[in-house]
């Protein structure tokens, strides 16, 4: 899976429909086709006011499907890399979608399937809102593109079999493991920059930056890429490279522009 970087660092500039309301230290185990979930409080709207409930939890291409007698809602958790996962454990999960914002935040995060694993610690995703909108997608990616924070502290990727170009240098390597660390991003008013470091980058810390933007008309973020640097040197285009061999289907990569379509 040599776009898992691409997909962890992109995907989320993309956005889902997320619910309103509120949960606290909710913990999901999930084994294809179905799972079980347990939180400590749940307010959710258009699903009822919970204390210890009981949840079933299905997964829908990185939807977690969560169900509770006849009700349903969703968390959309498909920018932690979990769209095609058969076997998924969350650990100490917290959530709020409020007049405030949109905070996603958890322990640990692990997922598999045939071939492969993931195991996340301390991800977390903050969304300031600064308005209302009436169409609740257009509300979250709005607000999301305005003022947002994601951070990752640790993410582990490890393969049965997989060949990965270093981020810095010509040199190829085999590896059967690709690690991020201390991930973050910053979204503030169509500017958008982060940093990360990798195996891959062999340690050295990874900075970016550059523009954003969401065409309603026809579903689409744009990303214009600034500069890409590990440390004094320029990786822009061997980034790239990699983006167009290796993108997400409903990814468009043209430097220094990426196209997001969300009706994909």
């Amino acid at each position: 899976m040599k776009k898992l970087i691409a997909t962890i660092l992109l995907s989320t500039l993309s956005f889902a429909s997320l619910p309103e309301g509120q949960f606290s230290n909710l913990n999901a185990s999930y084994e294809t086709p179905v799972g079980s979930a347990t939180a400590d409080y749940l307010n959710i709207d258009g699903f009822g006011t919970y204390h210890n409930p009981e949840l079933s939890v299905e997964n829908k291409d990185g939807l977690l499907v969560f169900g509770f007698e006849g009700k349903e809602f969703e968390i959309d958790l498909s920018l932690f890399a979990v769209r095609d996962a058969d076997y998924i454990n969350v650990q100490d999960m917290n959530f709020s979608n409020s007049k405030r914002g949109i905070d996603l935040s958890f322990y640990n995060l692990n997922a598999s399937s045939e071939g492969y694993s993931t195991d996340i610690f301390k991800g977390s995703a903050e969304c300031k809102r600064q308005r209302t909108y009436t169409d609740p997608s257009d509300d979250l990616i709005m607000n999301c593109l305005n003022t947002s924070e994601v951070s990752v502290s640790s993410f582990s990727f490890v393969s049965e079999s997989s060949s990965f170009e270093s981020l810095i240098g010509e040199k190829s390597f085999e590896t059967s493991q690709i690690t991020l660390d201390n991930i973050q991003m910053t979204i503030n008013r169509g500017y958008v920059y982060g940093s990360f470091s990798s195996n891959l980058s062999f340690g050295m810390s990874i900075s970016f930056s550059g523009n954003i933007d969401y065409q309603k008309d026809n579903e689409m973020i744009v990303v214009e890429v600034e500069d890409v640097r590990a440390g004094f040197f320029s990786i822009r285009a061997k980034l790239f490279t990699e983006l167009e061999a290796n993108a997400p289907d409903n990814f468009l990569v043209a430097e220094p522009y990426i196209y997001i379509d969300l009706r994909k």
